[in-house]
Parts: C-alpha cells; structure tokens; sequence
C-alpha cells in the first residue's frame, strides 16, 4: 500500500494543545506560515510535509492536494524519497480539516503511526503533526501522539 487516508473526527478534546505552536525552534514560525497558507481555505483535505534538516530548517516542502473534503491520501513513497532527496533529519506532516474540527481521528492517528515506523529505520523523525481547520490548529506533539 503506497498511501495511508487520513480524516477528520471528533475523538480527542484537548483545550490545551489548540492555538499553540506545534514546535519551538525559533524559526519554526518562518516555514509554519507557509504550511498554513496553503492549508487554510481549502474545501478538500490537503497535506504538507515540510523537510527539515539538523536545526529544524525548512530545506523542502511537498503540498498535495488529491483529497476529499473527508479526507487525503498521504504519499508515502513520495515522502520517502523526498527524504532521502534532501537528506531530511525530521519532517512536519500537517494537514487540513475543511470540517472546522481539527481535532485528529483514529485514522490520523494510524497514518502517522505508519509514518513514523517507515521512518525509524533510517533515523528520521516526525517532529510534529498538525491539524489546520480555520483558524485553530491541533499539535500531535502537544497532545502526547508523537
């Protein structure tokens, strides 16, 4: 299986872990920006994967957007090759929920998962999830699922 769905849903409420900025490397905000503009407004779901090198910089960034409004595939060989393109230390995976609830579901939960387990062997980490929908956003960091 070369993709992985994720979806929206209602399964956690962590009131906490809202509005706050998923990592906290001072320049996390510059490339941060970029994911949430391409993110925001959208009607169908969308992912990025931002690649970040040593010092957490943006050294690439992969925008896909064959989703639906209920969910979007994630490509995972794309993302490994991208990793390994650009030698990549960790990587941001965000994603859009058009619902207005940003909260993740089981699937989310379970792509990110697989992510993480294809990633492992090679020494590549995720260093954050996050779930856009208007203006709230939802750090897997955060709430504990990384």
């Amino acid at each position: 299986m070369d993709r992985l769905k994720l979806a929206p849903s209602t399964l956690l409420r962590h009131q906490d872990a809202m509005n706050r900025p998923p990592l906290h490397a001072p320049n996390a905000a510059d490339w941060l920006s970029q994911i949430e503009v391409r993110l925001t407004g959208e009607t169908r779901e969308v992912v990025a994967i931002a690649y970040l090198d040593a010092a957490e910089e943006l050294i690439g960034l992969r925008v896909s957007g064959d989703g639906t409004a209920q969910q979007v595939q994630l490509p995972l060989r794309d993302i490994l090759r991208d990793v390994l393109d650009h030698e990549a230390q960790s990587l941001v995976l965000a994603h859009n929920h058009p619902s207005g609830d940003p909260l993740p579901s089981a699937t989310d939960q379970a792509a990110t998962q697989a992510l993480c387990a294809m990633l492992r062997p090679i020494g590549v980490q995720i260093a954050d999830h996050i779930i856009v929908s208007g203006d709230k956003r939802i750090s897997f960091r955060d709430l504990g699922l990384l």
